[in-house]
């Protein structure tokens, strides 16, 4: 196996862990609806907006996204959408209302539109243009999300415990881990094909 091509499964790995993330800031929300709703004075319809605005960039939104950073590059724009994920998937379990809370899950969603657009482009650039790479590198975002969504549901009441009781600090847990994989990145980014 080439240094290209062993690399190339070093950013599918990282493009996996912000799947996952993603996937588990989703669907940990719905692990902590009722305390979510107390604390925060909504009710369950408004609650079916949080999990549902997480639908919305995929849709279309993100398609106007990529046209400015298209000239940027795929890499710049995978940058652009872990970024988005960590950052405020972290935060989105800090906000103090419904309404900052809906508006950071629409930027994470976006941000997970945005690794959707450029994942392809990206894993080809390691593996070549093939229907393989193409499938491979679907592969690796909706396993990661697959896994994320699952593993929230499992493991956020786990988390919830362990981190002193705080729906925010397991919801938020999620989030970090988008940061973790926005770090890696960032160091491991630089030695990419598309340079």
């Amino acid at each position: 196996m080439s240094e290209k091509n062993r690399y190339g499964y070093v950013v599918m790995g990282i493009i996996v862990l912000a799947s996952v993330s993603f996937g588990g800031i989703w669907s940990s929300c719905a692990v902590f609806a009722t305390r979510m709703m107390a604390e925060m004075s909504f009710n369950y319809i408004m609650f079916g907006g949080l999990i549902s605005v997480m639908l919305l960039p995929l849709a279309g939104f993100t398609r106007l996204i990529k046209e400015p950073l298209k000239d940027r590059g795929a890499k710049f724009g995978l940058s652009v959408g872990i970024g988005l994920i960590g950052g405020f998937g972290t935060l989105q379990a800090f906000c103090p209302d419904y309404w900052t809370m809906l508006v950071a899950r629409f930027l994470v969603a976006t941000g997970f539109g945005i690794i959707f657009l450029f994942n392809n482009l990206i894993v080809m650039s390691f593996f070549g243009m093939s229907n393989n790479s193409n499938v491979a590198g679907t592969l690796s975002v909706m396993t990661g999300l697959v896994w994320g969504a699952f593993s929230a549901s499992y493991y956020s009441g786990l988390l919830y415990f362990a981190l002193g009781a705080s729906w925010r600090m397991a919801s938020a847990f999620w989030g970090v881990i988008g940061i973790v994989a926005a770090i890696l990145w960032i160091l491991l980014g630089k030695e990419s094909p598309l340079d």
